[in-house]
This record gives structure tokens, sequence and C-alpha cells, in this order.
């Protein structure tokens, strides 16, 4: 009995050594600046299955700031700044008190792809959703 206690033991602390090493691997590989190389919009109601090239920059320090510049089609660059943490699949970003969860759906030395789905309600009171997925080359 005790040997199957300390098997279990032993599986445990390297399952949450594995858990802390993947997270701490996807913050080293986060630090640095990002270009937006195509930002992808899908299921929302303004811009529906919709992309844009050259959608801005993403830079992220070791102190866990974030700057985000937005380069909008036809329109004027937008800055904000805020903090960010991550776990293993998820970069959650804050910017005035907004939150907001970004899923990693790659991430290598170069190439990093984020997904952000929100839902809000719309002035007739239907609940939409947007999903807008981030494709980045690291510079």
């Amino acid at each position: 009995m005790k040997k199957i206690t300390l098997l279990l033991s032993v599986l445990a602390i390297l399952f949450v050594a594995a858990a802390c090493s993947k997270e701490k691997r996807v913050e080293n590989r986060l630090e640095g600046n990002w270009t937006i190389a195509k930002q992808t919009y899908t299921n929302g109601w303004f811009f529906e299955n919709s992309w844009q090239s050259n959608a801005g920059t993403m830079s992220f320090d070791k102190s866990g700031n974030v700057v985000w510049v937005q380069n909008h089609s036809g329109g004027p660059t937008e800055t904000f700044a805020g903090t960010y943490t991550n776990s293993s699949d998820v970069v959650t970003m804050t910017f005035n008190s907004e939150v907001m969860e970004f899923k990693i759906l790659k991430q290598t030395r170069k190439e990093m792809r984020l997904r952000l789905y929100t839902t809000y309600v719309d002035d007739e009171g239907n609940e939409m959703a947007t999903e807008v997925t981030f494709e980045m080359d690291k510079d």
C-alpha cells in the first residue's frame, strides 16, 4: 500500500512540474514584439467573416506589461497599454479594467496564433458573439 501511495505522489509531482514548465515556456516565448500579420473576424455582426492584414503589433515585456497597437483598415491607429498573465494555454490581458482572455492556438519561438472570443448584447437585446483570430510573427 505504501508503494502505491509513493508512486501516486511521484506521478502527481511530475504532472504539476510538467504543467509549470509549459506555463514558463509560454511566458518566455511571449516576451518580445509580435507583428499581427493577419486578424480574422468570424461570427461577428459588423465584421462577419472578414480579415485584415498588417493589423498591428503586440509587445510583451518580462514585467507583465503589454502594449497592443491596432491598425484599422482605412482608419486611425489605436494604442492600448495594460498588463498580462499566462497559463499554459491562455494569455489574459487587462486594459483599463477590461479583462480579455486569448486562447493560445499555436505558439513557437517565431509564430503565434491567438483566439479571442467575446459575447455581448446588441441594442435590440440579442446576445451576439465575436471570434477574432490573431496570426502573429515575432520581430
